[in-house]
């Protein structure tokens, strides 16, 4: 593992290290779509996978939500994750358990958008 959180995995069969890429975030990439009008290919979903040996624990933020999305994006019904608001309890997402977060894209202004959604 590097200071960054990405593993390294000897593959003896090809005489090879593989990186698991686990500290970089994913990155989604969106159809374009006209202002307050959404993309065609929404929803895009990322898998959150719990591989620790402990239940993971969504905190409550202080105010919003958890997951906190950047303007433009929003979650999709279909999203699995546990989503928790300022007013809520914690989720959780147990030990080996896998979940959805989807999202959509509505842009809320013209022009090119860099901002990922996380």
């Amino acid at each position: 593992m590097d200071a960054s959180g990405n593993v390294y995995v000897a593959d003896f069969g090809n005489n090879a290290v593989k990186e698991l890429p686990l500290a970089t975030p994913p990155s989604l990439s969106f159809a374009a779509a006209n202002m307050g009008t959404q993309s065609s290919d929404s929803p895009k979903t990322v898998t959150l996978r719990n591989i620790g040996t402990q239940s993971l624990v969504f905190p409550v933020p202080g105010t919003g939500e958890n997951p906190s999305l950047s303007t433009s994006f929003t979650l999709d019904p279909a999203t699995t994750c546990p989503e928790v608001l300022s007013s809520g309890s914690a989720g959780t997402l147990a030990s080996g358990a896998s979940c959805g977060l989807a999202v959509d894209f509505i842009p809320r202004s013209t022009g090119s958008i860099s901002d990922p959604p996380f």
